[in-house]
């Protein structure tokens, strides 16, 4: 058996390392920050796939700074990685994770500075800090880049909820949509529910990353994101092709030039957002979105009212089954 030490709980490095354990099918229990290994399961396979992941490429961008973490995780033989979980008898803390909610624990507002020569990084085993960076690419659902930015966006297992109830985790990048940077907030929540409908505890996080800077842009717990979840889950079970169809907002560059077509996704995904909390019924969603598409210009016929009812009927589901949950 194999102890190693998690991160604090509430970072965001304690999600990927526990969605790393489950990926590799490893039998694990957790006892406040420990983690007891009784073994790692597939992990030699799970690094092996990560590596060829482009958020391994990020790693890489911090190894002449982090020489002896990068080397480990990208170089060093992955068999040799896997007989160290439980042959290294010395816990190195030495490994600084390179994620933003451990960089912004030094106190720099809005993030972490890499320019600075002063700093007290945490510093974690560096186990967890391997898990964390394979689940760092493995559950990553979009990523794109402004001008010299990383944006990426990744559903780690929410660990404020019962990690065992989460043995099926979604690790396929899904998200094959453009013009993702021109959305907001709900709008990238609404993308992420229609694509992992069929999700039962990952949250959606996004981290925009540069070579000297890092932060996370957007949390969203399980929790707050499960009603909008739920209605998808209800419309795909209706027909999977509602889906494509609204992505033609996105992904239909004529439209987007010519009208508008990203802002027109951003307000679908307000008006869902505001009938699961109740700000206005279902039935006024359907009117705000005929409105606003196919009632206002012909370039939107492609969205019928049959689409729009679908969408109504899964709002209204997923408001009953919010309120009937226990």
């Amino acid at each position: 058996m194999a102890e190693i030490k998690l991160p604090p709980m509430g970072y965001l490095a304690r999600d990927l390392t526990v969605s790393a354990l489950l990926e590799t099918g490893a039998s694990f229990k957790i006892k406040g920050d420990i983690a007891e290994l009784e073994n790692v399961g597939n992990l030699e396979d799970v690094l092996k796939k990560f590596r060829e992941t482009r958020s391994a490429s990020l790693v890489k961008k911090s190894s002449s700074k982090f020489k002896k973490q990068t080397s480990y995780i990208l170089e060093e033989d992955a068999g040799k990685v896997v007989e160290d979980f439980f042959n290294d008898d010395k816990e190195d803390y030495s490994y600084t994770l390179l994620l933003p909610e451990l960089m912004e624990a030094e106190r720099w507002y809005g993030g972490w500075n890499g320019g600075g020569k002063k700093k007290k990084s945490i510093e974690i085993s560096k186990q967890s800090a391997l898990l964390a960076w394979i689940a760092l690419g493995l559950f990553t659902v979009f990523h794109y880049r402004v001008k010299k930015t990383d944006v990426i966006g990744i559903a780690p297992v929410d660990t404020i909820m019962e990690y065992q109830a989460c043995r099926n985790l979604i690790s396929e990048e899904r998200i094959k949509a453009r013009n993702i940077d021109k959305l907001s907030h709900m709008g990238r929540v609404f993308l992420f529910a229609m694509h992992y409908s069929d999700n039962v505890c990952q949250k959606l996080v996004v981290l925009k990353l540069s070579n000297h800077r890092g932060e996370i842009i957007e949390d969203d717990t399980f929790g707050s994101i499960e009603p909008i979840i739920r209605v998808w889950k209800n419309v795909n079970s209706k027909d999977e092709k509602d889906k494509e169809r609204y992505l033609r907002l996105l992904n239909d560059q004529k439209l987007v030039d010519d009208h508008s077509s990203t802002d027109v996704f951003n307000k679908i995904a307000n008006y869902v957002f505001e009938a699961v909390s109740g700000s206005v019924s279902p039935e006024q969603v359907a009117y705000f979105i005929a409105r606003d598409t196919y009632l206002k210009d012909e370039a939107f016929g492609f969205i019928t009212p049959r689409m729009v009812k679908r969408l109504k009927e899964g709002i209204s589901l997923a408001v009953k089954q919010r309120l009937y949950s226990p």
